[in-house]
């Protein structure tokens, strides 16, 4: 350890200048072996107490470790009861649902009752048109097979028929006329009597005077003894029908046989038992009411029923994932029936209770067709009604019984055991340590006793420990960051300790001085990426001033000509800044030092050397990075050349200070403003005749006959190529006289803005109306797009709005694109269509059909031969054409905010645009310039797309009565087209609700994004501030200003019809 070393040191150093002082002093004197006795003693002491240390210590850490184990124990078993409990609370949660069995099974009884119920009135309806006279008993259902089969199908019915009540007086005609029907629409032969299950002919019997023969059934009967077979000879019929005719309502009989039947209509031959139950209804011989009821027309022609196994009642009503529910039906004469419902499945398990009784606790009970019992007058004959018991089975348990609870706990367990583990492991490395360290305290110990006398061995060792102390002190401090601080703050700490005084009494004194931060004349600020990063760039810039304020100023004057001599205060000093990727090495000797290599460090070493007394020096490269940074007012050319050794001549700039002078940088440019009107070449500023562009018309025309229909959606780009800026072109703009529109000219657009005026449909919202709103919008937000601190600057101001001042041609598209953006609107969204399946949605298939109609019948009109000078008066050479038309189609484009692909490009692209990291250029300059510009072009895309949403949508941004204005006429709107049937949802509905969403996801972000571009001012802040009253306004008064909108509207309509 450090404060050992040190012990050693001084001991050494002590032993020469004691040697003269001392001499002749013999280390065998008695009083020395006294002195020695002593130590001893005390050395005997020290180890005792040490002993009692390492006891309490090692007491410590056994506590330690089993207080670790025991509370990896507890928390792992915690853990394990607590997920156990979870997984018990889930099961129990999930049996809790099955009471939706109970009603899906309900619901499929409700559906056949109302089935038998429905063909009970249409046989009723039939004889109602028939002679009362001539008809019950001979009543025959026309197509009856083909009405009931629906029937079948939706309840899951096995057999359904009808029973004509035949008094005994009528049996005879019956026979004869179902004979005679069955012959006349049937093949085959029926009995031809009423008979029983043997065949056998029924007789009359004195306390029978009615039969009930089986007429019509379905599916069709392959057995056809089954027809006019008595179903009073069934004792459940029986019951049955004394049950209906008391209560006059549809009943369901208890789970009954009805085998007999059923052969009779089934093709194959069933070998599973299922229980069945048997629905009835009564069928009144009229459907007369009212005053016109008779006694004949209320009493009973006859019956319908539906045979429905119970397996039917439990398909399809839990999901198919879970498995294993018991339900027990008990129909309380005599039958009980045990399911088993696996997902959409039902099996029948067998007769009796067969649930597991540790599950009686989870046991669910509920009446079951209740709407189907028997509700008439007590007697001692039994009715049969439902009684449902739903139970879990340990099948579904295991559903919800996993592994996690044990592997839970094993792993907070085995959590708590590495961490004993790697204690220990460091317990016995510290251990170790100390016991190295005790061996060479005590070696030391020893020397220095065999050596010198007790007074010296006490100033040795009082020296020692100030000098741990000194070096422990230093080691918090630099634990504290002092040599870990950025180069900005170290030059500022530096130079404010410089000047508290000319002694070097420092403010903070555990900052390194100048001299040791900055060995060299050159300052160097380097990424500790492989990145060339502009806002370090800067930053490095902002070091540059500070320092060279500093020292000019004379701040060192009178500490230089105390330090350095007389006439020395004028020194002054000279900066030079280049940016570029280096070679980190570290260059050995007697001071071994970090050092940089490369032609970025030689070219920084020529640009400081042909550099002026008292200014920063930068390259062009680092110029280029600060004006892309948006600091181009930071720059100045330098008029003359520079000659730099290895180098030649070079262009060079001088770094002014944010205040300084105005930029007057010829910028950037690809251009070489000779205006050769190639096709690639957009990069124009300001007007044509600045950069003396030479108009190609003859190509023109040429790519103008190239546009075609329904290709708008393909030309979307993801970054609109705007001008750089090239301070010569607007110096020659500036000198130009106003220009005056040519009359053919002003003639041809007045007559283009009223041909799109008429082309727009008398909407009440998406009008002409709105899209002046839009144009004085979009108006408003481009002459405000001016920030007052750079105003002034032409430079200043093309950076900061990413160049959008500086092309007036975007400009015009963005006001061109509000004044088409809804040309031959339909009043509808393009969801609504694309589901009319409109010619327009096949057209531009399914994508932003409105907005690519509307610019595609406004460039196709704006193509017409009567605006040719109107468009030459827009673009002169095929760039400029291309230009325009991609402004045009991305700011209309814009305007469709519910495609989900357009919306999650826009996200994307303002993401990328206006992140926090610009650490994404890549360490080749060419490729962070291109990227940096591309950066630039992205927001400009940004800002523009934003400037035609925002004032799509100004009204939500404005005043309220502005708001409270288009918002009814955008309710009318929808409205209206809901009136006419192309929407299927009333809007009213969920009007309210609808702009509160749309306040806070769109509207209010929207209006967020203004500001946070940096580019609009004042009206950013208006246009939030709005957008958030609005809303308020709306919350509290919306739900009251629906309800008004509903009744104008429907006084509108009321009035219009």
């Amino acid at each position: 350890m450090p404060p050992f070393t040190i012990q050693i040191e001084a001991s050494e150093s002590s032993s020469k200048s004691l040697s003269s002082r001392h001499d002749g002093v013999s280390l065998s004197d008695p009083s020395q072996s006294n002195n020695t006795n002593i130590r001893s003693d005390g050395s005997t002491s020290n180890g005792s107490f040490t002993k009692d240390e390492t006891k309490v210590v090692n007491h410590t850490k056994l506590l330690v470790y089993v207080s670790l184990l025991l509370a990896g124990v507890a928390i792992s078993i915690t853990a394990y009861f607590f997920a156990k409990n979870k997984e018990q609370n889930d099961f129990e949660a999930e049996v809790s649902k099955t009471f939706e069995t109970i009603d899906l099974s309900e619901t499929n009884v409700e559906n056949t009752m109302g089935q038998v119920h429905s063909l009970a009135i249409a046989i009723s309806s039939h004889a109602t048109t028939m002679d009362q006279d001539a008809v019950w008993p001979n009543v025959t259902l026309p197509h009856f097979l083909e009405r009931v089969s629906e029937a079948v199908s939706l309840t899951g019915s096995e057999l359904i028929g009808f029973i004509p009540i035949v008094p005994i007086s009528q049996k005879n005609s019956f026979e004869e006329y179902a004979a005679a029907e069955w012959i006349e629409h049937h093949e085959g032969e029926i009995p031809k009597t009423i008979h029983n299950v043997k065949g056998e002919a029924e007789r009359a019997e004195s306390e029978k005077d009615t039969y009930a023969p089986l007429w019509q059934v379905a599916p069709q009967a392959s057995d056809l003894d089954i027809v006019l077979l008595d179903m009073a000879t069934f004792s459940w019929f029986h019951l049955l029908e004394q049950d209906i005719l008391e209560v006059k309502h549809t009943v369901m009989s208890g789970i009954v046989d009805v085998e007999y039947l059923l052969k009779a209509t089934r093709p194959i031959e069933l070998t599973e038992w299922h229980p069945r139950s048997v629905i009835m209804q009564e069928v009144s011989k009229s459907m007369t009411t009212g005053e016109s009821d008779t006694e004949n027309s209320k009493e009973p022609g006859g019956f319908v029923f539906a045979v429905l196994p119970w397996k039917q009642f439990f398909q399809n009503v839990i999901p198919h994932e879970l498995h294993g529910f018991l339900v027990e039906v008990n129909d309380h004469c005599g039958s009980i029936v045990t399911y088993r419902i696996d997902g959409h499945d039902a099996t029948v398990v067998g007769n009796g209770n067969m649930h597991d009784s540790k599950y009686d606790y989870l046991h669910m009970k509920a009446k079951f067709g209740s709407s189907a019992q028997y509700d008439g007058v007590e007697t001692s004959t039994d009715h049969c009604h439902y009684i449902i018991d739903v139970y879990p089975t340990d099948e579904l348990k295991e559903l919800y019984t996993t592994h996690t609870p044990i592997l839970f706990a094993s792993a907070i367990l085995g959590v708590f055991l590495f961490t004993i583990g790697i204690f220990f492991c460091y317990d016995c490395a510290v251990e170790r340590r100390q016991r190295r360290i005790a061996s060479i305290a005590k070696r030391t110990n020893n020397i220095v006793k065999s050596l010198f006398p007790k007074n010296v061995q006490e100033r040795i060792m009082a020296e020692a420990i100030e000098e741990a102390e000194k070096a422990e002190q230093a080691g918090k401090l630099k634990g504290k960051g002092a040599y870990h601080v950025s180069m900005k703050d170290r030059l500022k700490e530096t130079l404010a300790s410089s000047m508290q005084g000319h002694q070097g009494d420092y403010a903070h004194k555990n900052v390194p001085p100048i001299a040791d931060l900055f060995p060299s004349r050159t300052i160097m600020v380097c990424s500790t990426k492989d990145e060339l990063n502009a806002e370090k760039v800067t930053y490095c810039a902002q070091s540059a001033h500070l320092f060279n304020d500093t020292v000019i100023s004379h701040k060192f004057a009178d500490l230089v000509e105390i330090t350095l001599g007389p006439d020395t205060g004028e020194l002054g000093l000279r900066i030079g800044l280049h940016s570029g990727p280096v070679t980190g090495g570290v260059l050995r000797g007697d001071k071994a030092r970090f050092q940089l290599f490369g032609d970025t460090m030689n070219t920084t070493a020529r640009i400081e050397t042909t550099g002026k007394k008292n200014m920063i020096h930068i390259s062009e490269t680092t110029a280029n990075i600060l004006q892309a940074f948006g600091k181009g007012h930071w720059t100045k050319l330098r008029e003359d050349k520079v000659n730099a050794k290895g180098k030649g001549e070079m262009t060079t700039y001088w770094l002014v200070k944010t205040d300084g002078p105005k930029s007057t940088s010829s910028g950037i440019s690809s251009s070489d403003g000779t205006g050769t009107g190639q096709e690639d070449d957009v990069d124009s500023v300001d007007a044509r005749a600045a950069l003396y562009v030479s108009a190609d018309l003859d190509a023109v025309r040429r790519i103008e006959k190239d546009a075609s229909i329904g290709q708008v959606f393909e030309e979307i780009t993801e970054i609109l190529d705007l001008p750089k800026f090239d301070a010569e072109a607007t110096a020659r703009q500036s000198a130009l006289t106003p220009i005056t529109l040519d009359p053919k000219a002003a003639e041809q657009l007045e007559a283009y803005v009223h041909a799109i005026a008429t082309l727009y449909h008398d909407n009440p919202f998406h009008n002409f109306e709105h899209v002046s709103h839009v144009i004085m919008s979009v108006t408003k937000l481009f002459s405000r797009i001016v920030a007052p601190e750079v105003s002034g600057d032409n430079r200043a101001l093309h950076d900061h709005t990413y160049g959008i001042t500086s092309d007036p041609l975007t400009h015009f598209a963005a006001v061109f694109a509000a004044l088409i953006h809804d040309v031959d609107h339909q009043g509808v969204t393009n969801a609504t269509l694309v589901d009319e399946n409109n010619p327009l949605a096949t057209v531009y298939n399914n994508k932003s059909v409105a907005e690519q109609n509307s610019v595609d019948i406004a460039w196709s009109l704006l193509m017409d031969d009567a605006f040719i000078d109107f468009r030459n008066c827009i673009y002169t050479t095929p760039a400029e054409y291309r230009h325009f038309r991609q402004l045009v189609v991305n700011l209309v484009m814009a305007t469709d905010i519910m495609d989900k692909s357009l919306s999650q490009a826009r996200k994307d692209r303002w993401a990328k645009a206006f992140s926090d990291s610009s650490d994404e250029y890549g360490s080749s300059l060419n490729t962070m310039e291109e990227e940096m510009e591309r950066n630039v072009n992205r927001k400009a895309t940004i800002v523009l797309e934003h400037v035609i949403q925002a004032s799509d949508v100004s009204h939500t941004m404005q005043h309220w009565h502005i708001y409270r204005k288009w918002n009814a006429r955008l309710f009318e709107e929808m409205m209206k087209a809901y009136r006419q049937g192309r929407t299927q949802v009333n809007p009213a509905d969920r009007w309210y609700e609808g702009e509160k969403g749309f306040f806070d996801f769109y509207i209010i972000p929207l209006a967020k994004k203004l500001k946070d571009c940096g580019v609009f001012g004042v009206s950013s802040e208006e246009y939030l501030n709005y957008a958030e009253t609005n809303r308020k306004e709306w919350e509290a008064k919306g739900e009251a200003l629906v309800a008004e909108m509903r009744r104008h509207f429907a006084g509108w309509i009321c009035f219009t019809i």
